[in-house]
């Protein structure tokens, strides 16, 4: 399999696209979960940041460009992880104990497709909704707020993509602050990338185009 990766060839002019797809994906899928959890897990600060974020951007990275070296998808954080730091979780044990768990279910694989959808669609629905309690801190009063979070959601259900659900959110939050005249109210930071955020959707609208490749959308 490694005499097959060609990483010059993907470096070719006409993949950057492509590229920027996955990468821009991949970024903000990673930095919502990252948020996220470490909300449950009460890591953020005062302002909503979290300190020393580099480093599960880090971890992910790496994880993301190994993955396909040993044959399987490619790894990333997952929003899930938040039930781990809902019942406590806080260090790199919690997902050691979460991976021991998952070799030691392997096992019991061929029980677990006994079970129809219909039985476990219950479970999922009741982490939806636990998932969707972070909007409880959204100042729905503020339609200026409130519009962009609800696209975000919008977004993230129907691509079936956390990352291109932030994407949407964010530039949306740009473009319904700046036509309700609070412009100053958008950070610096937020401006810089909406120039990126365009050319994200640009390319991704070109990269699903079926004359120009034949991959589903949502990975």
């Amino acid at each position: 399999m490694l005499g097959q990766v060609d990483l010059l060839g993907a470096l070719n002019i006409a993949f950057l696209p492509f590229l920027f797809v996955f990468f821009a994906s991949e970024f903000f899928s990673t930095m919502g979960t990252t948020l996220a959890v470490g909300g449950e897990a009460g890591l953020l600060d005062e302002e909503g940041n979290m300190p020393q974020i580099n480093r599960p951007f880090m971890v992910d990275s790496i994880a993301a460009a190994l993955g396909p070296w040993v044959g399987i998808p490619a790894a990333t954080a997952l929003i899930e992880s938040s039930a781990a730091a809902e019942a406590g979780g806080k260090t790199g044990l919690t997902a050691l104990s979460a991976a021991v768990m998952f070799l030691l279910m392997l096992l019991f694989t061929p029980v677990a497709l006994m079970i129809p959808k219909e039985a476990t669609a219950p479970a999922l629905i009741l982490i939806g909704l636990n998932m969707f309690s972070g909007l409880r801190k959204v100042d729905l009063g503020n339609f200026t707020d409130g519009l962009p979070v609800l696209m975000m959601v919008m977004i993230t259900l129907i691509a079936n993509s956390f990352g291109t659900g932030i994407a949407g959110g964010l530039l949306f939050y740009i473009v319904i602050k700046a036509i309700a005249g609070k412009w100053r109210e958008i950070p610096i930071g937020l401006w810089v990338l909406a120039v990126p955020l365009v050319y994200y959707f640009a390319d991704l609208s070109q990269a699903l185009s079926p004359s120009q490749c034949e991959f589903h959308l949502f990975i």
